[in-house]
């Protein structure tokens, strides 16, 4: 391993977590810089100020909407970025916002987890980062992914707000989804926590049967069977909330491709039937 000494800027929970991931990866955590005094009992309140204290490889792992302050800032003190790689860890912003310290000598990349993570966490184990950057930093970036015990795959700045888009619908809407799957089985009067730890454990099969499988090739239930009764009895059971019966209505659309032994005509009459309750 190369100089590994890490500075970490900002301490949310990417910022945390790096943390502890790197330190159990032995990296050497040679500075936490963060407005947050009560982030870590070793944080320093205020950015770094000489260029010893960048180490070899900066994290900013602030909140995007504070990333351009704190790359401008620090980019325009007297330091000597030659030989820093600095990154960031943002899912939405590519490398480019980076380019103040790439004019002062510095590599930069973008270094971007594809993990829901929370307060607490300690391991990026098993996790896949999309990367882009100077070829120096992906280097790099390959390295730490792999120290960690994760995965890299290096995309191109283009891709970077769209790969984010998929990102947030994979993880942040499952929630949502799984909610709205909550709030249906609520309606038979089912107690909430029993039901929840249900559905929770039957995503967890259809997660392993697309891991296994593939997407494409995991789809059960009444759409893969074609049985256009049982979909008929759920929009009617779910009629006393308009909203849920959009949502199955608009998701059961966007299902119908992926019903491949399904016949055209029992697809086109699940089409009609959806798109009879779906609002203009």
């Amino acid at each position: 391993m190369q100089s590994n000494r890490i500075t970490i800027i900002g301490l949310g929970n990417v910022g945390l977590t790096l943390n502890k991931a790197l330190l159990k990866a032995s990296y050497s955590i040679h500075g936490l810089y963060s407005r947050n005094k009560a982030a870590h009992p070793n944080v320093i309140d205020r950015l770094p100020r000489t260029s010893e204290e960048l180490g070899d490889i900066l994290f900013i792992t602030v909140s995007d909407s504070a990333l351009k302050e704190v790359v401008d800032e620090l980019s325009q003190r007297s330091l000597d970025f030659e030989g820093v790689t600095v990154l960031h860890c943002s899912g939405n912003e590519n490398s480019e916002l980076l380019q103040p310290f790439k004019n002062v000598g510095a590599t930069v990349g973008a270094f971007h987890p594809m993990k829901a993570i929370l307060k607490g966490q300690d391991s990026f184990e098993d996790v896949y980062f999309d990367i882009e950057g100077d070829t120096h930093a992906v280097k790099r970036m390959h390295e730490l992914a792999k120290q960690l015990k994760a995965h890299a795959f290096e995309i191109p700045s283009s891709a970077k707000s769209l790969i984010h888009a998929a990102s947030v619908m994979a993880s942040n809407y499952v929630v949502t989804l799984l909610n709205a799957s909550s709030e249906m089985a609520e309606l038979s009067g089912v107690s909430k926590d029993e039901i929840e730890k249900a559905l929770l454990s039957l995503t967890r099969s259809s997660l392993e049967n697309m891991h296994e499988k593939g997407i494409e090739h995991s789809l059960t239930g009444p759409i893969a069977r074609g049985d256009f009764s049982t979909i008929e009895k759920h929009l009617e059971d779910l009629s006393v909330n308009p909203k849920l019966v959009e949502l199955y209505a608009k998701l059961g659309l966007l299902t119908i491709p992926l019903a491949k032994d399904v016949d055209i005509d029992t697809q086109r009459s699940l089409k009609e039937l959806f798109n009879g309750k779906i609002k203009d």
